[in-house]
C-alpha cells in the first residue's frame, strides 16, 4: 500500500511541476512540499514494513558520493560568496536528491523502469499537446509556462522520446505507427521551442540506438510489410504536411534566418564567456568554490553547463564527489550494454538506456543538472538501471511464453 501511495505522490509532484502550472499559471499551493515530502515518507514506510526488499542495504557507492556532495554543499555554506543564497541552493538540491532516491527506490522495488517511463511518457505527451495548442504564436519560442525554461521544455521532449522507445515492444504494426507519430510530435514541439540542443539530443539518441541496438535476422512477415507501408505513409505526410510548417517555427528561424541565427551565434559566444567566468572562479577558489549557487549570485545567471557549474560552485572536492556518481553509473551501464550473454530484450533495453545516458551527458553542456528536476529524476533512473534492474524485466510476451512452456 505504501509503495502505491509513494507512486501517487511522485506522480502528483511532477504533474504539479509540469502540467498544472502550464494550465493554470500557478503551482498547487505548497504542492511541491506536500507531494515531495509525502513521497519520501511513504518510501520510508514501505522500506520499513517491506520484507522482500531493504532500501538501506541497497545503498551503492554512487549514492553515497551524492549524499557526501550534499553534505559538502551545506558544510561550505559559511565560506560561500553569499551564505544565504548558498543555503537556499543546498536545501533545494537536497530536495532533488530525495527525488533521486524515491525514483531509485520505486524502480528497484518494482524491478522495472516501466512506472517511471510510463509516467513521463504521459506527462511529455500532455505537455506537447499543451504547447501545440499555443501553435500560431510563431514570433516567439514557446514553452510550457513562464516558470519553465525553454531548454527544460525541450529536455522534457527528449525524455519523452526515450520513454517511447523504451516502452515500444513491436508486438503489433500499429505500435510502430504510434512510436513514429509520438517521436514526430516531440520533434515538432522541440522545433516550436527553438531548442537546438534538444533536437540534436534526439538525433544523437536515435542514431546511437540504431547503431548499437542488437539485431535479429530479418524475416519478412505481414507485420513487417505493414510497418514498411506505415513508414512510407508517415514520411509522405511529414514531407507534404509537416515540413512546410517547420519553416514557421523558432528552430527553423534560429538555424536559417540570418538575423535570428546571428543572435543565436552571439548566444553561443556568450555561453563560452560563461564557461570562462566559471573556470576563472574555480581557479580563484579551487577547494570550496563560490558555494553552490554562487555562480548565479556573482554573474546573474547560471553557467549553462552542469560541469562548469559544479566546478565553480563547489570546487574540486565537490566536483569529485558529484561526478563520481556519474562515473560509477557510466561504468556499470557500459558493462551491461556490452554483455552479449543477456537476453535479446534485456540487451536492447541496456543499450537504449546507455544511449540515453550519453544524451544526458551531452545535455549537461547546456543545462545545469544541479538545478533541474528532470535531470535528477533521470539520474535516479540511471542508477537503478546500472544495478542489475534490467535483468528482472520481461515483456508480457516472454512471460506468457514461459507460462505456456511450463503448462505444456
Amino acid at each position: 500500500m505504501f509503495l502505491k501511495l509513494c507512486k501517487i505522490s511522485i506522480s502528483m509532484l511532477f504533474i504539479n511541476l509540469y502540467i498544472f502550472i502550464s494550465l493554470t499559471g500557478n503551482y498547487i499551493p505548497n504542492g511541491t512540499l506536500v507531494f515531495g515530502l509525502s513521497s519520501v515518507i511513504f518510501m520510508l514506510l514501505d522500506a520499513i514494513t517491506s520484507n522482500d526488499y531493504k532500501l538501506f542495504s541497497d545503498v551503492r557507492p554512487e549514492m553515497i558520493t551524492l549524499i557526501l556532495f550534499t553534505v559538502w554543499c551545506f558544510v561550505t555554506v559559511p565560506l560561500a560568496l553569499n551564505s544565504s543564497a548558498s543555503l537556499n541552493a543546498a536545501t533545494d538540491f537536497l530536495q532533488k536528491v530525495l527525488f533521486v532516491f524515491v525514483v531509485y527506490y520505486i524502480c528497484r522495488k518494482d524491478g522495472s523502469l516501466r512506472f517511471i517511463t510510463i509516467l513521463f511518457l504521459i506527462i511529455s505527451i500532455a505537455a506537447a499537446l499543451i504547447i501545440l495548442s499555443m501553435y500560431g504564436v510563431v514570433s516567439k519560442r514557446l514553452s510550457l509556462s513562464d516558470n519553465i525554461s525553454i531548454n527544460a521544455t525541450g529536455n522534457l521532449m527528449v525524455l519523452g522520446t526515450f520513454c517511447a522507445l523504451y516502452l515500444y515492444q513491436g508486438k503489433r504494426w500499429y505500435s510502430f505507427t504510434l512510436l513514429l507519430g509520438t517521436i514526430a510530435l516531440f520533434a515538432f514541439i522541440i522545433a516550436l521551442t527553438g531548442s537546438r540542443k534538444s533536437i540534436i539530443a534526439v538525433l544523437i539518441l536515435l542514431v546511437l540506438f540504431v547503431i548499437v541496438s542488437p539485431k535479429k535476422p530479418f524475416v519478412f512477415t505481414a507485420q513487417s510489410f505493414f510497418s514498411f507501408i506505415v513508414l512510407a505513409v508517415l514520411i509522405y505526410i511529414l514531407y507534404t504536411r509537416v515540413a512546410p510548417m517547420i519553416s514557421d517555427t523558432s528552430l527553423y528561424a534560429r538555424l536559417f534566418d540570418e538575423r535570428v541565427s546571428a543572435k543565436a551565434n552571439a548566444s553561443n559566444e556568450g555561453r563560452l564567456l560563461f564557461y570562462q567566468y566559471a573556470w576563472n572562479d574555480f581557479i580563484a577558489n579551487p577547494i570550496v568554490g563560490l558555494g553552490i549557487g554562487g555562480y548565479q549570485v556573482k554573474h546573474g545567471s547560471y553557467s549553462h553547463s552542469a560541469y562548469m557549474e559544479v566546478l565553480a560552485g563547489t570546487g574540486i572536492v565537490g566536483a569529485v564527489l558529484y561526478f563520481t556518481s556519474y562515473v560509477r553509473t557510466f561504468s556499470k551501464m557500459w558493462k551491461k550494454m556490452r554483455d552479449k550473454s543477456q537476453e535479446f530484450f534485456i540487451l536492447r533495453q541496456s543499450r537504449l538506456i546507455f544511449c540515453f545516458f550519453i544524451v544526458f551527458l551531452y545535455i549537461g553542456l547546456g543545462i545545469g543538472h544541479l538545478y533541474d528536476n528532470l535531470s535528477m529524476l533521470e539520474l535516479g533512473m540511471f542508477m537503478a538501471a546500472g544495478c542489475g534492474l534490467l535483468e528482472q524485466e520481461r515483456t508480457e510476451t516472454e512471460l506468457e511464453g514461459v507460462a505456456t512452456a511450463d503448462a505444456g
